[in-house]
């Protein structure tokens, strides 16, 4: 079993966004058998509106949803001072080089592309919670390295795509 409590006996408070009504749902029913404490979304949207007054210990985010991206909801995230160092791990169908680079850029502290093991999210969950311990694993500066990156692949994406018409 993961440590879903850890040595402050504290159970860690998850969040699971995907727009897929019933991965949110057996993702958290998984979880809670594990011992966290969960609480599921269907949106982007509606998961910043419920992270402008809470504070989860992780949150496992689809990227490809309408409305608001899991990219724009990470992205979101690590502006917010009380969220800034909040591991977020991406759980999506996207699984090319780019999308983990993409992904890693935004703010996420890992990616799995589904469909995940439930050994493998476990494990991430574990690791992620214990590194972000009061540290931040993606400093400000990171953070605006990244985001240049991911800049940079999509202006030349684009070159790519107008040059092959």
């Amino acid at each position: 079993m993961t440590e879903a409590c850890p040595s402050n006996g504290k159970r860690l408070r998850l969040i699971v966004v995907d727009d897929y009504v019933d991965t949110a749902k057996s993702m958290s029913m998984l979880l809670r058998l594990e011992g966290f404490d969960v609480d599921s979304y269907q949106n982007g949207k509606d998961v910043v509106r419920a992270l402008e007054s809470t504070r989860p210990d992780a949150v496992l985010l689809d990227i490809a949803m309408p409305e608001m991206t899991g990219y724009e909801v990470a992205e979101w995230m690590r502006k917010q001072p009380h969220l800034a160092d909040v591991p977020v791990i991406a759980v999506t169908g996207l699984g090319m080089a780019t999308d983990r680079e993409r992904s890693k850029a935004c703010g996420f502290a890992d990616h799995l592309v589904k469909p995940v093991d439930p050994r493998a999210l476990f494990e991430v969950i574990k690791r992620s919670c214990t590194h972000s311990n009061g540290q931040s694993s993606h400093s400000a500066q990171q953070f605006a390295d990244n985001r240049r990156i991911v800049n940079e692949i999509e202006v030349v994406n684009c070159r790519t795509d107008s040059s092959s018409r």
